[in-house]
């Protein structure tokens, strides 16, 4: 890729203020603020995601050998 093509792709992610926002949030944190400038970015940019649960759904955290995780069943089915 050359860079002005890159350039172009990298000032597009600017344009998005929740992003910059988690990124002073992260700055201002003392163990983040460890961290390097690629580092936080790939924290925001790549490994972050959102997920929307409704008023009343119950939301937790499932072992991956419990009973009530469907894929692990599927995965150790005889």
């Amino acid at each position: 890729m050359d860079q002005k093509s890159f350039k172009k792709l990298w000032h597009l992610q600017v344009n998005d203020v929740r992003k910059q926002v988690y990124l002073q949030m992260i700055d201002t944190n003392p163990f983040f603020n460890q961290l390097s400038v690629l580092s936080k970015y790939y924290l925001v940019y790549e490994a972050m995601y959102q997920e929307q649960y409704f008023p009343g759904e119950l939301v937790m955290s499932i072992d991956r050998r419990s009973a009530l995780n469907n894929n692990y069943k599927k995965f150790y089915k005889d």
